[in-house]
């Protein structure tokens, strides 16, 4: 689905008419709370999370973590919960041999840094991953996961979606308030600088890093004084676009799919066949171009997006967090 822009209008009719069911969601969350079953790990568990329902820049960051610890020759692996699809079997392991349409785009992009699961269920994939000597786990997402205890919760969050229109789902983006969600939190991980970060989370105490997003020159020379055509089939697909834009890259075209969308070959031809007769090139994210078939790619080029942030400091606080000496 594409994400409702009145979730990110300060006031708006459908927001106050949806009111009624983000009590229901908050009761359903306190419910399962609860009631769900509690699981401990003799294994640092770090989960990499949002507040808000996509699109606040966790798989940027969980890149960074999966090629630092590679360099320092730590066995990282990384979980991610089934998101619209099913696996047939509890767990399975990413590879090149079994990337298809059941595994999601963020798991194919992580499993080129590190070793990756997907799992219906995060505590059989945890259990896995023990099982082949990972030193520690990220957990992609599973903030709200409350039946697993990590060492370390991150909170991702940037300054465009920030918290939105502050209102819980389906009446606004976030997955449960504020307060409880920066309760649990040990950091905080923001895409802006301190004061756009204290703006948003008022009166936060506890550790914080931030980060900004970038493009590599060399990457950026190759399509100077070209004319693109950009797609993507993400959360907030004008990250993206303005990303390139800001970069000085001359955009022709936008087009927009909705979040995790599974491209069929006649979307990506149609793509290619536009920018033949428009002289264009095609620009996606990183999570989109994982999901083309292997003969269409020589068309399409994926912009590897990075990260400037205090990454010592960071990582000084994960190592001391987790007990990791490297």
């Amino acid at each position: 689905m594409q994400t409702p822009k009145f979730w990110y209008k300060k006031k708006s009719l459908q927001s106050t008419l949806l009111l009624p069911l983000s009590y229901i969601w908050q009761i359903c969350n306190i419910f399962k709370h609860l009631t769900k079953k509690k699981y401990s790990f003799d294994i640092p568990i770090i989960c990499v999370g949002n507040v808000i329902a996509g699109g606040a820049g966790k798989t940027p960051l969980i890149i960074e973590i999966c090629k630092y610890y590679k360099k320092k020759k730590v066995n990282v692996h990384v979980i991610y919960k089934t998101y619209k699809s099913k696996i047939s079997k509890k767990v399975l392991m990413v590879k090149n041999s079994n990337i298809n349409s059941v595994i999601e785009d963020e798991a194919k992009l992580i499993s080129q840094f590190a070793t990756t699961w997907v799992c219906n269920k995060r505590v059989d994939g945890i259990i896995e991953a023990k099982k082949s000597d990972a030193k520690f786990i990220l957990l992609d997402d599973g903030f709200q996961d409350f039946s697993i205890k990590k060492k370390v919760n991150i909170l991702v969050s940037n300054k465009i979606q920030g918290n939105g229109n502050s209102k819980i789902i389906p009446a606004g983006p976030l997955r449960e308030t504020i307060k409880s969600a920066t309760n649990r939190s040990d950091c905080i991980f923001f895409y802006g600088d301190k004061h756009e970060c204290n703006k948003i989370f008022k009166n936060y105490r506890k550790k914080k890093y931030f980060g900004k997003l970038f493009i590599k020159h060399t990457m950026l020379k190759k399509f100077y004084k070209k004319k693109i055509i950009a797609y993507a089939g993400i959360a907030h697909p004008d990250n993206f676009f303005e990303l390139l834009s800001s970069n000085g890259l001359d955009i022709q075209k936008k087009l927009y799919f909705p979040d995790h969308y599974q491209y069929k070959r006649d979307d990506l031809k149609k793509i290619i066949s536009l920018s033949k007769d428009s002289s264009t090139k095609i620009l996606t994210t990183a999570k989109d171009y994982v999901k083309i078939p292997k003969d269409l790619k020589k068309y399409i080029s994926a912009i590897d997006i990075k990260i400037k942030f205090e990454s010592n400091g960071f990582f000084n606080y994960i190592n001391k967090e987790i007990n990791l000496d490297v």
